[in-house]
């Protein structure tokens, strides 16, 4: 019969490793399930292509002069685009987007009315933080492409 000696051992050790190693895996492997689980991809298909047009378009867009100004409110979201005088731009096409900052599960394409140089559209955004995704082609053709970081508290 054995007797307990109250001494840690080397197989105490190695119990209290294996442990701590698969609690640390274990948490590891969940997080990177749910990371890669919620990511939207990638943006374009090939990076490397889209980079080789990248100055060119940007440098159309800021010729443009047009910025771009957004407000939320009581489920309405506002755009105005400005044009470099400061009048309300007017783009032969605009499409808008709105979706959570952290994944693209949560994307809606808006119905935009345009009304007074402003362009409104109906959506129901909770707290937190969005962002707006505004394609808007000009009459001479050329793109404009923002991004804009909307948080709502």
């Amino acid at each position: 019969m054995r007797t307990h000696t109250g001494l840690f051992t080397g197989r105490h050790f190695l119990l209290i490793m294996a442990a701590a190693f698969t609690i640390i895996i274990t948490a590891n492997l969940t997080l990177a399930y749910f990371a890669v689980g919620s990511f939207p991809g990638l943006d374009v298909a090939n990076t490397y292509v889209a980079s080789q047009h990248f100055n060119n378009r940007r440098q159309a867009q800021d010729a443009l002069g047009w910025q771009s100004h957004i407000t939320y409110e009581r489920g309405v979201l506002q755009l105005r685009l400005i044009d470099a005088q400061g009048a309300s731009a007017m783009p032969h096409t605009l499409t808008m987007r709105v979706g959570a900052a952290a994944t693209g599960q949560m994307d809606q394409v808006l119905d935009i009315e345009a009304a007074a140089g402003y362009y409104t559209a109906p959506v129901m955004l909770a707290n937190g933080n969005w962002v707006v995704f505004i394609d808007a082609v000009a009459e001479d053709g050329t793109l404009f492409s923002e991004r804009r970081a909307l948080v709502l508290r």
